[in-house]
């Protein structure tokens, strides 16, 4: 990045890989998030931390969000210390965060009023075992990208280095689009093999046996082999992406549709699942683990 510094906001378990990423990549790299804890990580491995997303704006041509909803991302752009009040000509927003469209569109234009240029750039991956945690680390992730087409090309240098196939979709916004699309599709996947699973292990087939044979059925898809079958083991210890976040896209999915009045049957069904098992008390846990709150229902049905 020569003199021009990058700053990540949102170091939580994608945006703590992704500014582990680029401060290998660049040498030098902002940080900024609630808790101290993970600024101190980076700081140790020799990036520097900036008190305010203002800071971050003023001092950085470039500036990374990595957040976990659109209230967080509100958040970090509003107030007196808020990323707008350091947006300069020079700046590129790119949000990694998944969000509405109309959120993004909402954002593009307030960064563009202040001087600056806002891209949603929503990632996921197709192509690692374990999923979007595990391809951060390796480059792997897919990147979708809505809003400015001359931004989008000066972006390149980062974005080249977080992804391995991107994609410019249009308008501010698409990007955002084609996430909930994709998560939409993924959630139901998830929440249906968990099922599945539960299914077969009443049955008297363990849950590794029966991916074990699935995978070379019809039903074989990227999330079974990469995501559950990946992260059944773990599911217990390790949140690659937790389910009160499946739940938020879930919502997110079921507001764009509405806007547009398409009927999404299988999406409010996922969100009613979701709503369940939060209540249940599996909001933190990795969305692999909807295969142990089926057992469970079926463990403990009436």
């Amino acid at each position: 990045m020569s003199n021009k510094r990058l700053g990540v906001i949102g170091l939580g378990a994608v945006g703590g890989r992704l500014a582990r990423r680029l401060l290998v990549e660049f040498g030098a790299l902002e940080v900024h998030d609630q808790s101290s804890t993970q600024c101190d990580a980076l700081v140790a491995a020799g990036a520097r931390a900036s008190d305010s997303p203002r800071q971050m704006a003023q001092c950085c041509n470039t500036v990374l969000l990595s957040l976990p909803s659109p209230a967080a991302v509100e958040s970090v752009m509003q107030g007196q210390n808020g990323l707008l009040q350091g947006v300069h000509e020079k700046s590129i927003v790119l949000d990694t965060s998944t969000l509405d469209p109309a959120t993004s569109r909402y954002w593009a234009e307030r960064v563009s009023s202040s001087g600056g240029c806002y891209l949603d750039t929503p990632v996921t991956c197709a192509v690692t075992q374990g999923g979007g945690t595990a391809a951060v680390e390796t480059g792997e992730l897919t990147v979708l990208v809505g809003g400015d087409e001359g931004a989008f090309a000066r972006a390149h240098e980062v974005l080249d280095v977080i992804g391995r196939r991107i994609h410019y979709l249009g308008a501010a916004g698409a990007g955002s689009v084609m996430k909930l699309v994709s998560n939409h599709i993924s959630g139901i996947q998830t929440l249906a093999i968990a099922e599945a699973l539960s299914l077969a292990e009443v049955c008297g087939f363990d849950a590794r046996r029966t991916l074990e044979v699935c995978a070379d059925t019809v039903a074989n898809s990227y999330v079974m082999e990469s995501i559950v079958a990946a992260r059944l083991d773990t599911m217990r210890d390790e949140t690659h992406f937790a389910i009160e976040l499946m739940r938020k896209d879930h919502r997110l999915a079921a507001t764009l549709a509405a806007q547009h009045d398409v009927p999404l049957p299988m999406n409010q069904t996922a969100l009613e699942l979701c709503d369940r098992m939060c209540a249940a008390g599996y909001a933190k846990r990795d969305n692999v683990s909807a295969f142990e709150y089926f057992r469970e229902m079926t463990t403990h049905k009436p």
